[in-house]
């Protein structure tokens, strides 16, 4: 249970974890959705969106564009090659055209 109360924890900070396989494959499997074909991701913006929707929109926006901003600064989006492969680019694009949006 520790192990995956870890594991769920580690999704809060994606950057900060991929310690070893398991995690960073937990973590990349999360944030798969970010490499999602347009029409998917943009349905899975909407969600979270609505997930949070009570908090005020410009707030929203902000945090949303700081984290948008945060993980198109890295050098990667996913911790094992496999995902950055498969889903670095698109993941890329889907981002940037998100925050196009908001800002």
């Amino acid at each position: 249970m520790a192990r995956v109360n870890r594991l769920i924890r580690a999704t809060a900070k994606h950057q900060d974890g991929g310690f070893d396989i398991d995690d960073a494959l937990f973590l990349d499997a999360d944030f798969s959705i970010l490499g999602a074909p347009a029409e998917i991701y943009d349905g899975y913006v909407l969600a979270i969106r609505k997930e949070y929707r009570f908090v005020p929109k410009a707030v929203f926006s902000s945090g949303r564009a700081e984290f948008l901003r945060n993980a198109l600064e890295q050098d990667r989006i996913f911790h094992t090659d496999y995902f950055e492969h498969k889903y670095g680019r698109p993941a890329r694009e889907n981002m940037k055209r998100e925050l196009t949006s908001i800002e």
